[in-house]
């Protein structure tokens, strides 16, 4: 049977690929592209990101069945939550590329969502950077299995290229949920301030409604003060 995907490789084999440049950049592009959620645009992309750490990491594009197109996790995006899910701090090389045809800068969307989040301190699940609308949020998945699946909320000051919540657990969702369909999702929680200006609820709902088990369980726990963690 083959190993699922990881979505990340380890200094040993990220060395085994020589030096961060497009001719050996083709074969990572290669065995990351099946594993896009391009169905609606059929435009798969990839992101691979070289980490302070010499290890690789990769992101797709992922877009939600039955959701609008503006709610996609575009591939910079999910190569960013990838970097905070392993506590990453630093992006050393950066490659992106459509259909795996050719190299790409990153779309306008994602240059305003990678200039401010290489200034976040990227650790493990449950931190959210809102540092402009003050309303971090997070989300828990869960699949039939119990398997627990996280994301916080990566706020822009651009608006549009933010991350919500329920995208950033759904990149958790792609990366170790052992390539399930979305509809595999069982039960979600998401947990925000209390009187916050920016609520996640209503979109949390309809992405979820659209692409997860119809039968979702979905709660919302409403906190007074959300403690940011610290370095």
């Amino acid at each position: 049977m083959a190993q699922p995907f990881r979505f990340m490789l380890d200094q040993t084999e990220t060395k085994s690929y020589g030096d961060f440049i497009p001719r050996n950049l083709r074969p990572l592009i290669d065995r990351a592209i099946p594993h896009a959620r391009a169905q609606i645009s059929g435009s798969p992309v990839v992101a691979i990101g070289l980490a302070s750490s010499s290890q690789t990491f990769f992101g797709v594009n992922v877009e939600l069945p039955g959701v609008p197109l503006n709610y996609s996790i575009h591939a910079e995006q999910f190569l960013v939550a990838n970097l905070a899910l392993h506590s990453e701090l630093q992006l050393k090389g950066l490659a992106i590329s459509t259909n795996g045809y050719y190299f790409q800068a990153p779309c306008d969307h994602c240059c305003q969502f990678l200039k401010e989040v290489r200034d976040m301190a990227l650790r493990a699940a449950t931190m959210s950077y809102a540092r402009f609308s003050k309303c971090p949020s997070g989300v828990a998945l869960i699949d039939r299995r119990g398997t627990v699946y996280s994301g916080w909320f990566m706020e822009s000051v651009a608006h549009n290229p933010s991350l919500g919540p329920v995208q950033a657990a759904l990149v958790d969702f792609v990366i170790n949920g052992d390539g399930q369909e979305f509809k595999e999702i069982v039960e979600a929680v998401l947990v925000e301030k209390r009187g916050a200006v920016l609520s996640q609820e209503d979109t949390a709902r309809m992405i979820l409604e659209k692409i997860a088990d119809p039968d979702c369980i979905f709660r919302v726990s409403y906190i007074a003060n959300i403690i940011k963690s610290s370095l």
